[in-house]
């Protein structure tokens, strides 16, 4: 049984950098979401338009 809840404490303290690193990443995520609106503008204007 000692075995046991070791383990899960192991399992738990393991999900504590996910906690540090995922707020970070997903805010950054939310952050660049208009410039990657404003690239993928950027290549359909491209794309459209006429060589020559």
């Amino acid at each position: 049984m000692q075995t046991l809840g070791a383990v899960i404490v192991a399992m738990l303290l393991m999900t504590i950098p996910a906690f540090i690193v995922l707020p970070p990443l997903a805010w950054a995520f939310v952050r660049c979401t208009p410039l990657r609106v404003a690239a993928e503008a950027e290549r359909e204007r491209e794309r459209r338009r006429p060589l020559g």
